[in-house]
Order: structure tokens, then sequence, then C-alpha cells
């Protein structure tokens, strides 16, 4: 299902030729369509529907889509930026196909394609397997690990994800566990976010640790002996550590695997020298401040709130981003403001 130009990624808007679509739909398939439109819209995506009789008080329920009226050919005509590469249509008129491909414009149909720039979708829901911005920006990043691995097969690989309190890193973790999975990587893990936090910066001989004798066990037991290329094998718990839930025991890392390492200030003096790879979540305040004050962030809260993650966590966050400079050193810079569509900004190497 895939052409050799073309990228999700780079879709921001996709069209619809409601006519040729939902023309002999049932009511059924008519709601299972209006979800596709909502779970499209969660994802970011701005929508179009064309139609030579549609009706703006039948979507009235989404805001921000845009209604053109008139057939496909003569909404084209009208609406150039249609055809622009950053638009994606859904049509199975065999006869606009034909103007899609001279437009080099990119698009979906339920009935068989003739012409490169198509795809065969029988399934309209299909639709969602291809655009997922977070599927496709953990699997782009998964696909770098990959490579890194088959290169260096026995060379470990030790990779750092790090981002505002609260802000979702174990969601991140479990969407680019699952691709690396898929890609047959073998994964270990260890979850810092109990241990390291900007609050503790000036903390006992500790910076960015909550103590040093759990600093001393992790630096010293396990990441600086991975790194080193040595297997780590841990039975069990560390009775200091019990309750945190950092990982799953008995403990295994072979250098042969990927090791996926996640906490507020990752990025620390001790950790970040040895990490071969950085990913930093990156989130607005308003974003940061809905995450960790469990708001929706979608909706118009209290800019109270906003202000007062920017005098407290966010303020000792931005002091860490500062003094780490991990943004100019990340390899993958990860806009994430939307669970449903977390994407790399451009700037990532």
């Amino acid at each position: 299902m895939k052409t050799a130009d073309f990228h999700p990624a780079r879709v921001q808007t996709l069209v619809f030729d409601l006519d040729s679509l939902t023309g002999e739909f049932s009511q059924e398939q008519r709601e299972n369509f209006r979800e596709l439109l909502r779970v499209l819209q969660e994802r970011d995506f701005h929508l179009v529907l064309l139609g030579e009789e549609i009706s703006p008080n039948d979507w009235q329920q989404f805001s921000g889509i845009s209604i053109v009226s008139g057939s496909p050919e003569s909404s084209g005509r009208r609406n150039p930026q249609l055809g622009q590469a950053d638009h994606f249509w859904v049509t199975d008129r065999s006869n606009l196909h034909a103007w899609l491909q001279d437009q080099s414009a990119h698009f979906a149909s339920r009935q068989p394609v003739l012409v490169p720039n198509g795809f065969y979708c029988p399934r309209i829901e299909d639709l969602l397997q291809i655009f997922h911005p977070s599927r496709n920006t953990t699997l782009e990043i998964a696909e770098q690990l990959l490579k890194s691995k088959q290169e260096a097969p026995s060379k470990p690989l030790l990779v750092g994800i790090g981002g505002p309190d609260d802000c979702g890193h174990a969601y991140f973790v479990g969407e680019l566990l699952e691709a690396l999975e898929e890609q047959g990587v073998l994964v270990g893990g260890f979850d810092l976010l109990e241990l390291l936090s900007p609050e503790y910066k000036n903390s006992a001989a500790a910076d960015y640790w909550r103590n040093p004798r759990e600093r001393d066990w992790i630096l010293d037991t396990l990441l600086r002996p991975y790194a080193a290329g040595e297997t780590v094998t841990v039975i069990d718990e560390p009775d200091f550590l019990q309750g945190c839930e950092t990982s799953s025991y008995p403990l295994f890392w072979a250098p042969e695997m990927v090791v996926l390492l996640w906490g507020t200030t990752i990025f620390a003096p001790g950790i970040q020298e040895l990490l071969d790879v950085k990913i930093v979540l990156d989130l607005t305040p308003k974003a940061a401040a809905a995450r960790l004050f469990e708001l929706d962030e979608r909706s118009d809260f209290n800019p109270d709130f906003v202000e007062t993650y920017l005098k407290g966590e966010g303020r000792l966050y931005g002091e860490y981003l500062e003094a780490s400079q991990i943004q100019q050193q990340a390899d993958f810079l990860v806009q994430f403001d939307n669970f449903h569509a977390f994407k790399l900004k451009s700037g990532s190497k």
C-alpha cells in the first residue's frame, strides 16, 4: 500500500469525496464513518468534505471541518490548494483518479487503482492505520534504533527519554516498546520517574537524584556495566527501591539489547554521558500544565493553572533544560502536546 514518494507524516489535510463514498452507506456505516472522522480530528488532521448536495447542518457536530459544495472536479479547479502535496484524497471515482495523478496528489480508493499515486483501500477504516502520527513517529524512531543495532549487534544501545513532570513518559515508552518489538528488537527498560526530578537539584550531594544511594547503585550496578558492554543481571529488587516500580525482576540486560531509560531529568550528569540516543518530549506550557494538574488540554481551562506551573515545576524544569542544553543535543525532539498525534519536530537529528 505504498508509493515510493508518499510519506503519511507530510499529510495535514484529508479530502473526502462523499458522493462516491457514502451514497450506499447503511445507518451503521454512516455512524462508523463519523467515528472515523472524529478519530482523524483527534489526530490533528484537517478534514474537507466534498459533495454536490452536501448539507453543512449534517456535520455541525464537527468543529473546524471544511464543507465544499459542488463536484470534486469543479471544487478542485476552484480550490487549487486541494491538490497540494500535504492533501490526501479519498474517492472511488476513476475519472477523478486521473486528475489527481496529474496534480501529483495521492489518494485512496475502495476500487482498483490504475495510476501510481493511488492506494487500493477496500475498507475505509484502514485509513486509521495509515494516518496514525504517533505510531508513525515511534516506528520511525524504532527503525533508526534497529539500524544502529544491525550495524553493531553486540554494542549496547542505551536510550534516554526525558520530558516534564507527569507529561506521559510511560505512554510514549509503551508506544516505542511496541514498535521496537514489532521490528524484532529485544528491549530492556528502567523507570526513573520517582528517583529523578528537578526538585532534587540541590539535594544531598546528588544533583537531580532523590538520594546518593539510589544514584550510586543504578550507575554502578546497571548503567556503567551495561554501557561498557557487560551483561547485567539482578535477581532481586534492592530493598531501598521497593515500591518504586522501576523495573521487573529478575532484570537481565545483554549488550545485544536496546535499553530504554525514562525520567524527568534523565539527562542529569552521570547518566547523560552514558546515553547513546537522547529523546526529548517537548510540550507547550499549557499542555504540560494540563498533564500535571490532570486537566483537559483541549479545553480553555483557567490560565492560572499555567501560571502556577510556570512558577513551580515548569520553572525548575526550564532551569534544568537550560543547564543541560539537552534540546540542542537531542537525537529526537518530539512534539508531545497530543497523545494521538505526537510528531518529530524539525531540528531532530
